[in-house]
């Protein structure tokens, strides 16, 4: 069995204070903290076994990519006696936006493939004169977001 971490255990007794009704700022603070320092941990652990892989079997999955006549998707190759390499690679699509505005312009059926979206940057929004923030209010709608939580010390006033 593999020994508990100090956030585990820290969790585990936040936990059980939470259950029981009880709370107690500093040590949300405390474990909020422990949690943090081990996301960036994993993160850095995470980014050097993604850069060593990469660096290590770049040819292959070069040779994997082009023997399967695509830049992107999955291919998989043995490492070692008992393992296997998965690489995936994602497809992000970017589309030229001006040409894609001239074939809506020429082509009637366009829409039925072709889907837009407009936005207004916020900071813009809010340099609207009142006058244009009128006009186009009635298309802005508000959808706010899950709340973040955290615990900090009180500054002391001085007073």
């Amino acid at each position: 069995m593999a020994r508990k971490t100090r956030l585990q255990t820290s969790v585990e007794t936040l936990e059980k204070a939470f259950q029981a009704g009880t709370f107690d700022p500093a040590y949300v603070q405390h474990v909020s903290k422990l949690a943090d320092d081990a996301e960036k941990t994993a993160k850095q652990a995470k980014d050097t076994i993604q850069n060593f892989m990469s660096d290590h079997f770049s040819d292959a999955v070069v040779r994997m990519f082009s023997v399967k006549g695509s830049d992107t998707g999955t291919v998989s190759m043995f490492v070692g006696e008992r393992h296997i390499l998965k690489v995936v690679r994602t497809k992000k699509v970017k589309w030229n936006q001006d040409h894609l505005i001239q074939v809506i312009a020429t082509k009637k059926d366009a829409a039925k493939f072709i889907k837009s979206s407009f936005k207004v940057k916020e900071d813009d929004y809010k340099n609207m004169s009142d006058i244009d923030r009128d006009v186009i209010d009635a298309g802005r709608t508000i959808v706010p977001g899950n709340p973040s939580f955290s615990i900090e010390e009180r500054k002391e006033t001085g007073e």
